[in-house]
C-alpha cells in the first residue's frame, strides 16, 4: 500500500485455520523500515495487535514513526500452532510513486482529487 510520510498507517494481517479466518488469537507485530540506501531500522518489536473480524488483525503505526521515505514491512505473528501460518507479512511504501507530489498539488491548489471505489461505485471520496 502507498502513503505519504507523516501519516499514521495500519498493517493488516490475516490468520486462518483450515482455510477459515481464525478469531480470538493473540497477535503481535514486528515492524522494520528499509530506506532507499538499504539502511534497515527496527521500529516495533512484539507490538500488540487488535482483532478486527474474520481472522483479520491490525497494528496501527503512529504518524511520528512514519517520517521518511522507505519500505515499511511488518510481520504479524501468533504462537497458536493450529493456524495455517504463524507469520503473515504486510507492507507499506512511503513517499513512493510521487505521492508527495500529489499531496503538494492538493495543498498548493486546494484541489480535491476524488476517488471512486471500484467495488462500490457509489463511494466517492
Amino acid at each position: 500500500m502507498l502513503e505519504v510520510s507523516g501519516h499514521g498507517i495500519k498493517f493488516y494481517f490475516f490468520f486462518s485455520e483450515d482455510g477459515v479466518g481464525a478469531e480470538g488469537l493473540t497477535v503481535t507485530a514486528n515492524i522494520r523500515k528499509q530506506e532507499a540506501d538499504g539502511t534497515k531500522t527496527t521500529l516495533v518489536t512484539d507490538g500488540a495487535c487488535t482483532e478486527w473480524w474474520g481472522g483479520v488483525y491490525y497494528y496501527s503505526l503512529a504518524s511520528g514513526s512514519v517520517g521518511t521515505e522507505g519500505d515499511y514491512l511488518a510481520i504479524g505473528h501468533t504462537d497458536d500452532t493450529d493456524v495455517d501460518y504463524q507469520d503473515t507479512p504486510s507492507m507499506w511504501a512511503i513517499n513512493k510513486a510521487n505521492l508527495e507530489d500529489i499531496t503538494t498539488v492538493k495543498d498548493d491548489t486546494e484541489t480535491i482529487i476524488s476517488y471512486t471505489d471500484p467495488i462500490d461505485p457509489m463511494v466517492v471520496t
